[in-house]
């Protein structure tokens, strides 16, 4: 890696998931798909050699960190029991700073880069707590950007393997769990369609699809979710995973639906992803009102998305779809898969 240091400015798509979550971690095909909303970082360098963390969208919060200060918390990080422990040790850290400064501790004392003399600022345009990847898309922005101030990036594969490896550090610290996607690090990372295929890979289809996201709310937390998902499997073990299995069998054909463009099978298998969703006690009342309306309204099918809060609907037309939808009270956004990964600007 370089060491000439520059100013530098990264992008990193946000992230849905089109069909199988929850089934994916048990080992059933998942497949997601990066979106044209982005989070920024803007990483400027500066005389001093203290890293400045500033989170512009959220009440403005900074902090500034020093060598010893990122080495203790990389040591505290290092030697956690958990993310509950870890939070709770590092209480002078304002939660919201602590996913990025675990990564830039990471990257400063376990792969000698240096983070110091620079002032960052995390932005994102994706909405948040609506479950399409905004933390995601703020950590692989973060980590790119503090390695990209470097100089230009080389090595490839295993730079590649860093820079994902790092954004998921920060995954895990924002949503205080240990599992946190590997998928969404990928798809916002590499940008495009991405599948859990031998561990996880970039899929080759080229058609950007358009798609409606309607907000039904909050969504509940990946971890209450996971949690959720874990207590039916260990006390209904096999009816579900006769679920888990069918949400396996929309997947495969789902990918295959949007490999082959065609818009309406896929959306007709994203209605049945949600339907087998809601057996797993993932949806609510809100999440099912809405993807509802969006079918009565046009929508060859609908889906809540990950563990909530966002709804993805597909339709012929996305954008009478979202005006009938708004005229139903609720917020949406018209949105398609974006190709531009965080990894373009390594380079």
């Amino acid at each position: 890696m370089a060491a000439t240091r520059v100013d530098v400015d990264v992008k990193a798509p946000g992230v849905i998931k089109l069909f199988g979550e929850h089934a994916a971690a048990y080992g059933k095909l998942g497949v997601a798909a990066a979106i044209d909303m982005y989070a920024s970082v803007s990483v400027k360098n500066t005389p001093s050699r203290e890293l400045w963390i500033i989170l512009p969208d959220l009440d403005n919060i900074m902090m500034p960190f020093h060598p010893g200060k990122l080495e203790l918390l990389y040591e505290s990080y290092t030697s956690r029991s958990s993310q509950e422990n870890y939070i709770k040790e590092n209480l002078d850290i304002d939660v919201r700073l602590l996913p990025f400064a675990t990564i830039a501790a990471k990257l400063a004392f376990e792969f000698n880069i240096d983070v110091f003399g620079k002032e960052v600022r995390v932005s994102s345009r994706i909405p948040i707590h609506g479950g399409v990847s905004s933390s995601t898309a703020c950590s692989a922005a973060f980590a790119v950007g503090m390695t990209r101030s470097l100089g230009p990036v080389t090595g490839g594969a295993v730079a590649d393997a860093v820079m994902m490896e790092m954004a998921r550090e920060g995954e895990k610290v924002a949503h205080i769990y240990e599992g946190v996607g590997k998928l969404d690090v990928l798809a916002s990372y590499y940008g495009g369609y991405v599948s859990t295929t031998d561990g996880g890979r970039k899929e080759g289809i080229t058609g950007a699809i358009k798609m409606v996201l309607i907000n039904s709310g909050p969504k509940r937390s990946t971890a209450e979710t996971v949690g959720a998902v874990r207590k039916l499997y260990t006390d209904k073990t096999e009816d579900t995973e006769l679920i888990l299995e069918n949400i396996n069998k929309c997947s495969i054909n789902g990918l295959d639906a949007i490999s082959g463009g065609d818009i309406k099978r896929a959306g007709l298998l994203m209605s049945q992803n949600h339907d087998l969703l809601k057996e797993l006690g993932i949806s609510n009342v809100n999440l099912d009102k809405a993807v509802e309306l969006a079918k009565s309204h046009g929508a060859y099918g609908a889906k809540l998305e990950d563990g909530g809060g966002m709804v993805i609907a597909l339709g012929e037309n996305p954008e009478a779809l979202a005006s009938a939808m708004q005229a139903e009270g609720y917020t949406t956004y018209l949105t398609s898969v974006s190709f531009d990964g965080a990894n373009r600007f390594l380079q």
